[in-house]
């Protein structure tokens, strides 16, 4: 969200790369890892998500509140696969959760 918001005001947050070449994109694949393989609202296991990095402290906890993430990444950078396949699923998602009327991401589809 913070991203968006420093976008709108004429910082672009998305194209900035940390000296270890770390992204929003980045972030924005390590967590969609989790929608990807576990599901969104489903519970991490390692059967499900044993390609995500860091799986191990991720047992248990439920993929929730990622979507935005996959969302405004797929809009991002349409160019990335992973994001791109996982957006449909994920806005099915947001769009039925109680935090579907976030003003920041009105209208951030890519359709």
């Amino acid at each position: 969200m913070a991203a968006e918001i420093m976008k709108n005001a004429g910082f672009d947050a998305y194209a900035y790369h940390g000296a270890h070449g770390q992204s929003l994109l980045m972030a924005s694949r390590y967590y969609g890892c989790f929608g990807k393989y576990a599901g969104f609202e489903q519970v991490v296991t390692a059967e499900n998500s044993h390609n995500c990095p860091d799986m191990r402290q991720y047992l248990g906890s439920i993929v929730n509140g990622v979507e935005p993430t996959i969302l405004i990444g797929a809009y991002r950078y349409p160019e990335d696969s992973d994001l791109v396949v996982l957006d449909p699923s994920a806005k099915k998602t947001y769009l039925n959760s109680p935090f579907s009327i976030e003003p920041i991401m009105f209208g951030k589809w890519r359709d």
